[in-house]
């Protein structure tokens, strides 16, 4: 619990700075020249590949003795992942019903224009070379899932289900997940989606399930991007 907590506190902690602006208007008016970009990645490369080690050595094994009766259930590995991709279908579909909601109630009901997500922008044709963006690409489809969900679900959400119901686990570590990302158009299904990838790992019992349906929803949005649809 008390890691849950810590991961909690430093996670909001690094975004709370200039949180309201960042939150409606995004982190970067123009995109950052290439040398910046490419001096970013590599810093968060390197950070995030020691966290990513740390948390997977930590998340290797599901079940933890101070888990209780709310411990993920023992995996089945291909029949957690069959049960993910049947799953995927309506959670991706509640979280664009969700996203499309929150766009609409911020600028009919509150006159606000909410900023685009900094990647979307990024990997519009013409922002960056073929070899920045296919970076950008690789970096939304492998790091994120491999590194959120040991953090926000092997950790967080695990250490509040020790102390609190699951559903009570998964709405808080949810938040946190959706909070995260300071984005208002995307609060509301980023927090869905942290609701839903704690179901998956609470009801399979392995962190592979929500890891698989964040790479599919990264993999759906990136496609989106890709053909123009979104932007």
């Amino acid at each position: 619990m008390l890691h849950a907590v810590a991961a909690a506190i430093v996670l909001v902690a690094a975004v709370w700075q200039n949180f309201w602006h960042y939150f409606l208007h995004g982190g970067f008016a123009q995109p950052p020249p290439t040398s910046t970009l490419l001096q970013l990645i590599g810093f968060q490369a390197m950070l995030f590949g020691s966290l990513l080690l740390v948390l997977w050595v930590s998340t290797l094994f599901v079940k933890h003795p101070a888990d209780g009766n709310n411990a993920p259930k023992a995996p089945k590995i291909l029949k957690a992942l069959k049960f993910t991709v049947l799953a995927f279908v309506p959670i991706i579909l509640a979280a664009f019903a969700l996203e499309w909601i929150s766009t609409e109630l911020l600028q009919k009901v509150f006159s606000i224009e909410p900023a685009g997500q900094d990647l979307v922008k990024w990997l519009q044709p013409g922002t960056y070379p073929l070899s920045i963006r296919i970076m950008l690409m690789a970096f939304a489809l492998f790091e994120a899932p491999l590194l959120e969900e040991p953090l926000f679900r092997g950790i967080m959400f695990r250490g509040f289900a020790r102390s609190m119901p699951p559903w009570a686990a998964m709405a808080v570590s949810g938040f946190v997940f959706a909070l995260i990302h300071v984005n208002a158009a995307t609060m509301m299904p980023l927090w869905f989606l942290g609701i839903a990838f704690a179901w998956l790992y609470q009801r399979t019992g392995t962190i592979l399930a929500p890891i698989a349906a964040h790479f599919l929803f990264n993999l759906v949005n990136l496609v989106l991007v890709m053909s123009g649809l979104v932007g």
